[in-house]
Parts: C-alpha cells; sequence; structure tokens
C-alpha cells in the first residue's frame, strides 16, 4: 500500500511541474507575438521627422514624397504611400512635374516643390562652394 502513496506525489509532482512549464511558455508566445512588439514601432526606412520641416501628415499638410519613378513609358511618384502618375491626383493635390529629385504638386493653384531629400539640398550647394573655395 505504500507503493500507491508514493505514485499519486509523484504524480501530483509532475503535473505541477508541466502546468508550470504551460503557463511560461503561454506567457512567453504572448510576449514574442508581433502585435504587442509591433504597435509600438517605427519604420526603421521612414527619415526622421525632421526631415519633413516638422510637418504632420494631415488635410492641410502638403503630401509625403517618397520615391520618384522615371521611365520611358511612366513619370510618377510615391506621394504618401500611393503611387501617382503625373498629371494624377493624391487626394486633393495634382502631381504636375517629376524632376530627377523632386516632384511639384498643385491645388487650388498654389504650386508646392517636393523633394526627396529636403535637408541635403543645401548641403550639395555648401560642399560645391567649399570646393569652390579650396581650388582657389
Amino acid at each position: 500500500m505504500a507503493e500507491y502513496s508514493i505514485q499519486p506525489l509523484k504524480l501530483a509532482k509532475r503535473l505541477a511541474c508541466f502546468a508550470r512549464q504551460l503557463v511560461l511558455c503561454c506567457l512567453l508566445c504572448c510576449m514574442m507575438s508581433g502585435n504587442t512588439w509591433a504597435s509600438g514601432m517605427q519604420d526603421p526606412t521612414q527619415p526622421p521627422f525632421s526631415a519633413y520641416g516638422g510637418m504632420q501628415a494631415g488635410e492641410n499638410s502638403l503630401p509625403r514624397l517618397q520615391s520618384i519613378k522615371r521611365a520611358p513609358d511612366y513619370l510618377g511618384a510615391m506621394l504618401d504611400g500611393q503611387m501617382v502618375q503625373l498629371g494624377g491626383y493624391d487626394g486633393e493635390w495634382r502631381l504636375v512635374h517629376v524632376g530627377e529629385g523632386s516632384v511639384v504638386v498643385l491645388r487650388n493653384g498654389e504650386r508646392h516643390k517636393l523633394s526627396l531629400y529636403p535637408k541635403l539640398s543645401g548641403l550639395k550647394r555648401q560642399e560645391k562652394t567649399l570646393l569652390g573655395s579650396k581650388a582657389k
């Protein structure tokens, strides 16, 4: 009879250990789920907020230029995550010109030039000036 009383204790210990492992595994799965971690993360490929001149996306702000596509049969730009062909619209904004590093959008008769690298355009001019002054 002593033999039978030991087995239920071993079984209870094993069940308790299994329950702890199951709870820990469930907690680990919840912590590692994509929604838990990704909800507060920012897109690492996005330029810093200051690169857009501190503007936030909204109805009254300019669209954000993300890329330019220039091909023999297609001229367009990625504006706020949507590909817009030359002459096409992104909301109220019409794409009227596609350059090498910038585009021009039009809304209510107002033209705005959007650059892919707004902060770098001034740096290129400074670099040319510095190189020109070194050559003299």
